[in-house]
């Protein structure tokens, strides 16, 4: 299942809840929940539920929250991986703490024994490939972004910091590192 396929159904359900208070989210304002995400490592168990009812393995995902000390900046690493029958896919997102604004973000997708690594660099009008990282297959990547945008790749830590609340619908710029144009979605 895509996440884009679930963003699309948030989007039509708060689009057509007649209360919904639409709040935007802007990259870079202090997230009033931000304090939630804690270090530490989750498991998961991605599966489906076959025709007849049957639940089918996905993959197992395994997401570590790191925080870390930057040229005396605060950021979270946010590192996944995600090993199933077909192939495992790291992925390594550096942002800010307090603001989950995305600095680099980096793909490392391991298949019948070769490595393909996507690395991005995250800018306030444009995404970019690291043109210095090592085995970059997109290091010459770049697509502009008019609104700066968070990283797709790391929703459910940006969800966990959003301030809930009943009735409330959050516009949220995200952008999947490597996609199309970032795009406001509605959750």
């Amino acid at each position: 299942m895509r996440w884009t396929w679930i963003a699309a159904m948030y989007v039509a359900a708060i689009a057509t809840a007649p209360s919904a208070e639409r709040v935007p989210i802007r990259l870079g304002d202090p997230l009033e929940r931000f304090d939630r995400l804690k270090a530490g490592t989750r498991t998961y168990l991605r599966y489906s539920i076959s025709a007849d009812g049957v639940p089918e393995a996905i993959d197992i995902q395994t997401k570590e929250v790191r925080f870390e000390e930057h040229d005396g900046r605060r950021l979270v690493r946010i590192v996944q991986r995600w090993d199933g029958p077909k192939g495992s896919l790291r992925l390594d997102s550096l942002a800010e703490a307090g603001t989950l604004r995305p600095l680099t973000h980096q793909r490392d997708l391991h298949k019948d024994g070769a490595v393909r690594r996507e690395g991005f660099r995250f800018h306030p009008d444009r995404i970019v490939g690291i043109d210095d990282q090592p085995d970059n297959v997109r290091k010459d990547f770049a697509i502009a972004s008019p609104v700066p945008a968070f990283n797709f790749e790391i929703d459910l830590e940006t969800f966990a910091a959003l301030p809930l609340r009943m009735g409330a619908g959050f516009e949220i710029p995200f952008y999947h590192p490597g996609g199309g144009a970032p795009t406001p979605y509605l959750f």
